[in-house]
């Protein structure tokens, strides 16, 4: 599955304006983000290290700072998709940039209300959290301060395969679901606190990755999920009986 040309309505070429000031959805001063050469400062933070008795490095697919709650170099499935920085993100792609401020402001903790003016949750109309909105918002905070300058399927300067990127977070929550791993159901529960309080209780909508190679990363995640022990009873409001029947319906959620 690749990324499609726009997510939440901002094409690949024209999206790196929604970072011009990234203040409220990172916390960096507006310059550190808006040259590629100063982005080189956060590699770290989505997931460069350095390859052992070599002179080069890598991208990881999972050990990324930026997509854990408490910013965890190694992956966390107690935590991964937490950060606050995905939800203020999405918040901002669905609601508008204000959106994200008034998040940022509270310290992350606020329930995120929605504007009254028209935007991409009324008119689609989005009432929960879907795997496809946390796998494309890690994806677009992960490329936000990488230095590649569009959003393609692989990056122009860190080479790095976006659109594998993107297979591989939906197929790891997609699973988590199915096999109601404790960690992952607390992932939609914390974002739909967050985000979509008044969310109903039903299917989660089926979204299965693609056929891409999947790295290391994704390999240690499936096992996480699969060691965990299944919730068994769920509370009134949980996601339930989730369908893995291998139907493909985009990248995000609206």
């Amino acid at each position: 599955m690749a990324i499609p040309g726009s997510i939440a309505g901002f094409k690949a070429e024209n999206a790196r304006g929604l970072f011009d000031d990234t203040t409220f959805i990172y916390k960096n001063a507006v310059y550190a983000c808006l040259k590629p050469a100063a982005r080189e400062q956060f590699k770290k933070e989505i997931g460069w290290y350095e390859v052992i008795d070599s002179q080069t490095g890598a991208y990881a697919a999972l050990d990324i700072p930026i997509l854990h709650k408490n910013g965890s170099a190694e992956y966390d499935i107690h935590t991964c998709f937490l950060n606050p920085v995905l939800m203020r993100l999405y918040a901002a792609l669905i609601r508008g940039p204000n959106a994200a401020v008034v998040m940022l402001s509270s310290g992350g903790g606020e329930i995120s209300t929605i504007p009254k003016t028209d935007n991409m949750e009324r008119i689609h109309p989005i009432v929960r959290t879907e795997p496809g909105a946390i796998a494309a918002s890690s994806v677009l905070a992960i490329w936000g301060k990488s230095m590649d300058v569009c959003l393609h399927p692989r990056g122009d300067h860190t080479n790095t395969d976006y659109a594998a990127r993107f297979d591989e977070y939906l197929g790891i929550l997609t699973a988590g679901l199915r096999n109601k791993s404790p960690s992952i159901l607390h992932v939609f529960s914390e974002w739909d606190r967050i985000l979509f309080p008044n969310a109903p209780a039903g299917d989660v909508d089926s979204e299965q990755g693609g056929g891409r190679g999947k790295s290391d990363g994704y390999q240690r995640a499936t096992e996480a999920i699969q060691a965990e022990r299944p919730v068994e009873d769920e509370p009134e409001g949980a996601r339930e009986d989730f369908r893995g029947d291998g139907e493909d319906e985009g990248a995000a959620s609206g």
